[in-house]
């Protein structure tokens, strides 16, 4: 009784205004490139039959992240062809592709920014 004017009950309480919050996403890709140049080995073991079971090797003379540019697609220029092909469906009339609205994926793909990419 009496809880119709009471400033603690649950439904007096007052709404709390929605607030903006900024957050960053780190995409990480592992994956495998070929490279050439200058490799010592420094572990190899040789089975009977004469092949090799391990091998490992020391730094290349090759830069990992121009293999990697040379190679792949950084998570930018594959957001760029999303982009190039949901608009391209857009355009045909094709708001929806397997349910998926073409819209609401183009608006997903705006706004990432490569800032660095640090190849390991």
């Amino acid at each position: 009784m009496g809880a119709a004017n009471d400033p603690q009950a649950p439904y007096n309480e007052p709404e709390w205004p929605e607030i903006e919050v900024t957050v960053t996403a780190t995409l990480v890709k592992e994956t495998v490139v070929l490279g050439s140049g200058t490799h010592r080995c420094t572990e190899c073991e040789i089975e009977p039959d004469g092949s090799r079971s391990y091998v490992s090797f020391e730094e290349s003379d090759d830069d990992p992240a121009d293999l990697f540019r040379d190679q792949e697609k950084s998570p930018a220029e594959i957001f760029r062809d999303c982009e190039k092909i949901v608009n391209q469906l857009i355009k045909d009339g094709k708001h929806f592709y397997a349910g998926v609205s073409l819209h609401r994926l183009l608006d997903s793909c705006a706004g990432w920014e490569e800032t660095e990419l640090n190849v390991e």
